[in-house]
């Protein structure tokens, strides 16, 4: 009997084994709870979630609550109906093979997919008509797209290595909200957004673009994107382009703290109708095309670093209010410029910007700007190229502060019209100022130092006028001037002309009595040359004594400053030696010294004003009080008492609290509660009336009888009987028991 049931137990031990061993396809796979003991056998087929949560192959996908883990390779497709599903790789593979599509995420929300190797697939995973999906911490490689999306918003990627080779990474249509963390994408193009994507953040990600893709591409309606800290390359020397939007509008986008590294192209911008673009802090090496900005509004180009450009660096095309500026532009290439910019309307600014060392001189600019207005180029540094400054055809343009040295020309300005040059300090140039048929220009305060050719080369320019620039290039003045009218040379005293290194003319409080030849010739002449270069200073005024905010003035010779600070600055522009007034205007309720003189000699001088608080008079008069009787008036703290009819307080303007006290059995009406002081004497009146005591009135008689009535209700209290207690009258009737 013991033998029988011992045959029986082996016998039921070795058939339960061959019946896990081959599942109902009578195909053979491991035993999905020891696979460290028996190989997993790959699954072929299809698979799905179903919306009610069940599983078609539960020995394939294991399920715990709404978790679902692959139990075993997947060769097919596996399809999530499953709201606030997960379906977790379990580190399995799935591989749908080159024509199919892994994963299908369709008309579900919540969904998140994780830790998921998605191999040798045409589509790695599909997102159709979803909502709020999370992908991560995933491998997709797939012949046309990693992971598409179509009408599914609210997708949120991180931590995905995607492979798509001349596919597309990432692939969005109608999907309006994208975020991508820390993700590494190689394709031919990295993430395409298309028709309405809405929002769309990347940060930390690394793109490698195959051949000549792009790393992301906008199209269609798309706005409010953020690229950040994340690095973009090709796998293929000057390939590909970075960054490109081209949708018809796309708005909002910030590129920053991104690397993009040996492309054709890094940013190319060109929207339309796009605005509030910032490109900034971002570093380009290697490109032909770094920065491209086109039909772009309200823009942003700052603190970019960009070197060995093969082209233009930076372009703005036909730009609407933008600033480029804190950018460093370094080893371009010859026959192009470091920033350029054509067509700007509605207000351009380049500041700040170095530029310097490109690969050949030759036919190189570093800053470029053709038909704008109006247009502002100010503190910037540019070396070795060309043309430090080119400026054509543009109107309403302020050139100042900027540094131009080792260059063929330093400014260059041609069929520009109402333009100022100022403050610019340009050295070792051949030609340093270079004007061809403009009008309207002015230049005053800028250095021109050691050129080799002119200093000025002017041609076919009219109505021009110079003062207060220094010429310095030791005994050597060099001009070139043809066909041009109207141009001054100096304005009138006190403001005078230039400084020119090589003059040697006599001088007079700072101006010199003889003429200085422009031209070798003598045709142009400076009339009023400065005997010292000229330096710009400034004449301060600082206040004390006023309250914060209070608005004061002075008026230096003609010119009238004002502020509500502590501090007004003018900048003269008399050259020659002289002493100016000056007045300081009048403040309510402050005296100050009025007026004085300041010399003019160049040099800066600070002059102290001091405010004081004008004080008035406060009279305080009373009536009623008897004579020689003691008051008292106190107002803010401060009591005086006398024994005359008035007392008085001096103060300047302001509000202030009255109290007014008398002698016992007197009251007292005030005028008011407050006396205001408003640069002028203020008067205040105060009323005593003595107090009355009552006394009974009327005939005795009534009296009598009012006592009489108050005796008889004595009595009837008496009677009914009173008690007081706790503050309280207690009234009770006291009766006679009958019988």
């Amino acid at each position: 009997m013991k033998n029988l049931l011992l045959i029986i137990a082996v016998t039921a031990l070795t058939l339960s084994l061959f019946a896990v061993l081959v599942n109902s396809e009578g195909s053979l796979n491991a035993p999905s709870a020891h696979p460290e003991l028996i190989p997993a056998i790959e699954y072929k087929g299809n698979l799905t979630i179903y919306a009610n949560g069940t599983v078609s192959n539960a020995a394939v996908i294991g399920q715990s609550g709404n978790t679902y883990l692959l139990q075993k390779d997947v060769l097919g497709n596996i399809t999530d109906l499953r709201n606030d599903s997960i379906l977790a790789g379990n580190g399995f593979s799935t591989n749908a093979t080159a024509a199919g599509v892994a994963i299908k995420i369709l008309n579900a929300s919540g969904v998140t997919l994780t830790g998921l190797n998605v191999i040798n697939s045409y589509v790695g995973a599909k997102l159709f008509n979803s909502s709020s999906i999370t992908i991560e911490n995933s491998n997709f490689t797939a012949k046309s797209t990693g992971i598409s999306s179509y009408d599914s918003p609210g997708l949120d990627f991180n931590n995905l290595n995607v492979s798509a080779g001349t596919g597309t990474g990432i692939a969005l249509i109608s999907s309006p909200t994208l975020n991508l963390v820390s993700s590494k994408i190689n394709a031919s193009t990295g993430v395409n957004l298309a028709n309405s994507t809405y929002s769309a953040v990347f940060s930390e990600d690394y793109f490698v673009i195959y051949v000549s893709g792009y790393g992301l591409s906008v199209a269609g309606d798309s706005s409010n994107i953020v690229f950040a800290h994340s690095v973009i390359s090709s796998t293929k020397a000057h390939a590909g382009t970075g960054i490109s939007i081209s949708s018809d509008v796309a708005n909002n986008v910030s590129i920053q703290g991104d690397r993009f590294l040996n492309l054709s192209g890094g940013i190319s911008l060109n929207p339309g109708l796009g605005t509030n673009y910032a490109v900034d802090n971002n570093t380009f090496s290697n490109e032909y095309y770094p920065i491209y900005f086109g039909d772009v509004e309200n823009f942003v180009i700052k603190g970019n670093m960009v070197n060995g450009s093969k082209s233009n660096a930076i372009v703005a095309d036909y730009p609407y209010n933008g600033t480029i500026s804190y950018n460093t532009i370094t080893n371009f290439s010859a026959g192009y410029d470091a920033i350029y910019a054509d067509y700007s309307i509605g207000g351009l600014v380049i500041s700040h910007n170095t530029i310097f060392n490109p690969v050949l001189a030759a036919n190189t600019e570093g800053i470029s700007v053709f038909g704008g207005s109006p247009v502002t180029v100010f503190d910037n540094t540019v070396s070795k190229a060309q043309f430090a400054a080119d400026i054509e055809f543009s109107m309403d343009v302020s050139v100042f502060d900027n540094t131009f040295f080792n260059c063929t020309y330093g400014l260059y300005t041609t069929n520009d019209q109402q333009y100022r040059v100022f403050s610019n300090n340009i050295m070792n140039s051949n030609y340093s100022i270079s004007s061809n048929s403009d009008q309207l220009g002015q230049y005053y305060s800028n250095t021109v130092t050691n050129d080799t050719e002119y200093m000025l080369e002017i041609d076919l320019s009219s109505y021009l006028t110079f003062y207060h620039n220094n010429f310095m290039n030791g005994s050597k003045i060099s001009t070139l001037l043809k066909g041009i009218v109207s141009v001054k040379w100096n304005l009138s005293l006190p403001i005078g002309g230039n400084y020119w290194s090589n003059y040697t003319g006599p001088s007079s409080n700072g101006i010199g009595s003889v003429p200085q030849n422009v031209t070798p010739s003598g045709s142009f002449k400076d009339f009023l040359p400065l005997a010292a270069a000229w330096t710009g200073y400034t004449i301060a005024f600082t206040e004390s004594g006023l309250p914060t905010g209070s608005l004061w003035s002075v008026t230096l010779g003609s010119s009238t400053l004002s502020s509500t600070g502590s501090t007004i600055v003018f900048s003269p522009a008399a050259a020659e030696k002289i002493s100016e007034p000056y007045t300081v205007g009048s403040v309510p309720g402050y005296n100050a010294t009025s007026s004085g003189t300041v010399s003019l000699d160049g040099s800066s001088h600070v002059i102290t004003i001091t405010f004081t608080a004008i004080n008035y008079t406060i009279t305080f008069s009373e009536t009623g009080l008897p004579a020689g009787s003691s008051w008292s008036v106190t107002i803010n703290g401060l009591s005086k008492t006398s024994k005359n009819a008035t007392i008085s307080f001096s103060e300047p303007d302001g509000t202030y609290n009255v109290n007014v006290t008398g002698p016992s059995g007197y009251n007292v009406s005030l005028q008011s509660k407050t006396v205001t002081v408003n640069n002028g004497n203020a008067n205040f009146s105060a009323t005593f009336k003595q107090q009355s005591v009552s006394t009974p009135s009327g005939n005795p008689v009534a009296i009598y009888e009012g006592i009489g009535i108050g005796a008889a209700v004595g009595l009837v209290v008496g009677v009914l009987g009173t008690m007081y207690y706790n503050g309280t009258w207690i009234f009770r009737a006291d009766r006679k028991k009958k019988g």
